[in-house]
Order: structure tokens, then sequence, then C-alpha cells
């Protein structure tokens, strides 16, 4: 037990320096003594802490404040970034049901905050509309645990740049034997539906059938009555 103490005391003073020890001693014994009562009518304060121990534990905490405050500047982020184009240029975009902008367009960093599928709706004038459902896989840092080393351990950014480029289609064109086929067809369909007939007329008993009216005057030159 006493080997013990002694390569614990040892320890404890090549930790802290053999001078720090020394006066960690004395302190810890002076503050004995006045525990034990040895001068009970005298009330003296304890013993002031010595300089070494102020220094080294001065030194010490400096060092862990400057350790912490280095690290929170040197933590690691990943900076993400999804930019959207488009062929012929200035379709709007359309991401998730939120429009963005005109293209080339950046997707707001607060959309991109996470990897998956995002509907990409994009509209021009002259083209037909684009309905994509773009995945967007995850890099190989995020997955995990190693999304927790790169958005916290790592001294630097990474930056995850995305660039989706989509082709427009021009609306379809019908070529001009097609609309003749059916401009033709249409008036083949014309000529096969049967005439109608002349509307029978349906009498109501107890009804007199109504009186025929003459026929319109034509328009001619007026008619003057003799004086």
């Amino acid at each position: 037990m006493a080997r013990q103490d002694v390569s614990t005391r040892n320890l404890a003073a090549e930790w802290v320096g053999r001078g720090a020890w020394d006066a960690v001693q004395v302190w810890a014994r002076d503050g004995l003594d006045l525990l034990e009562g040895h001068d009970r009518s005298i009330r003296r304060p304890l013993p002031p802490i010595p300089r070494a121990i102020t220094g080294d534990a001065m030194r010490q905490s400096m060092l862990v404040c400057g350790l912490a405050v280095g690290l929170g500047f040197l933590a690691g982020c990943v900076e993400r970034r999804m930019t959207i184009v488009s062929d012929p240029p200035g379709a709007a975009v359309i991401v998730n049901g939120k429009d963005i902008g005109a293209a080339p367009v950046d997707v707001p960093s607060k959309m991109f905050v996470y990897y998956g599928d995002y509907d990409i709706t994009l509209l021009r004038d002259g083209y037909e509309p684009a309905l994509i459902r773009q995945a967007v896989t995850r890099p190989w840092y995020q997955c995990f645990p190693l999304d927790f080393v790169s958005e916290n351990l790592i001294p630097w950014h990474i930056h995850d740049r995305r660039v989706f480029t989509y082709q427009l289609t021009p609306p379809a064109m019908v070529p001009t034997e097609n609309l003749l086929d059916r401009a033709n067809s249409q008036r083949e369909r014309a000529r096969m539906i049967v005439p109608v007939g002349p509307v029978a007329e349906v009498s109501v008993p107890g009804q007199a059938p109504l009186e025929e009216l003459p026929p319109p005057a034509r328009l001619g030159a007026p008619q003057v009555d003799p004086p």
C-alpha cells in the first residue's frame, strides 16, 4: 500500500511539476493543521493558494479554452448547391411546387437539405412542359457514420455541387400530308350523313290548326295607291 501511495505521488509530481507538487503538499499540510485545531484561540484564514498552482492552472485553462475556440473555428461543414440549367435558357423552374426563377438558377440552400427525389418542372413558351423527378444521390462522406466526421470534425469546408441540365422539346409538328388526310376523311364522313326528311304535322285533338302565315313580300319598287 505504501509503495502504491509513493508511485501515485511520483506520477502526480511528474504531471503537475515537482515545484507545483511541493507547493501543494505545503498548502495541504497547513490546511490540515488548521483543521486539527492546534491553535483554536486564533482563527487563522486558510493559507493562500501558491503561485505555482495558480500559474499552472491558469495556463492549462487558457490552453483548453484556446483549443476549444480553435476547434470551433476549424469545425467542418458541408455546403450543398444545386443548379438547374435549361436548353434553351430562360425556362421557368418549379422545384417541389415552388417557383424559384428562370433557368439557369440555383436552388435555395434551405430547399437543398436532403438527398433523394426532387420534382422539377420546366415551362417555356414554344416548348413542351418538362416534368422531371430528379434523384440526388448521397455522396460517400454523407453516409453514416462518416457524416458526423464531415459535418463536425474535418477542419475545412466540403462543397457538394450538383448541376442538372435539361433539353426542352419543341411542340410536335404535324406533317401536311396528315392534315390533308384528316380533312379528306372528315369530308367523306360529312357526305355519308343521311339528310333529314320533312317534318310531319302533329295535330292536337280539340285545338284548331295553326293558320299559315303568308309568304313575306318580295322587296321591290314601292307601290303607290292612285288618288
